[in-house]
């Protein structure tokens, strides 16, 4: 995140692109610096991650719509289209983004749509012998 101005009562530097290993540990809140530590045992879910990289990003939900407007139009697609009140269900209630919008966050995030899919338990690759090995006829 080079070239990324922040305020001097700031006092973090994202020198690179922020980890999961990162976004594991804790929440960066834009407003003040803050970081919010979670339970050593609690999974993250996909909403707590989702929100980490935003506020991470420095983004705030009207920027990733301001985003996504762009995109849907340049694609000519209005199922890219992601409206900032549904980023946020997306974020606090668990609810699960369709492949089109989950490939509108990860083209405005710049991460590859892979990773958000497994954050959904979607693996990366398809078993050996693909779904006819659970299949019995």
């Amino acid at each position: 995140m080079e070239g990324v101005f922040l305020p001097p009562r700031w006092k973090c530097v994202f020198v690179e692109r922020p980890t999961l290993d990162w976004l594991r540990r804790g929440a960066f809140a834009m407003r003040r610096v803050q970081v919010r530590r979670l339970a050593p045992n609690r999974r993250r879910g996909p909403g707590e991650r989702l929100r980490a990289l935003r506020l991470v990003l420095g983004l705030s939900l009207r920027d990733v719509h301001r985003a996504s407007v762009a995109l849907s139009k340049s694609l000519r697609n209005s199922e890219f289209l992601l409206p900032a009140s549904r980023l946020h269900e997306f974020e606090t209630r668990n609810v699960i983004p369709s492949i089109h919008r989950l490939y509108t966050l990860a083209s405005i995030y710049e991460y590859e749509i892979t990773e958000f899919l497994g954050w959904y338990g979607i693996p990366q690759r398809v078993p050996k012998g693909g779904a006819q090995h659970m299949v019995r006829s």
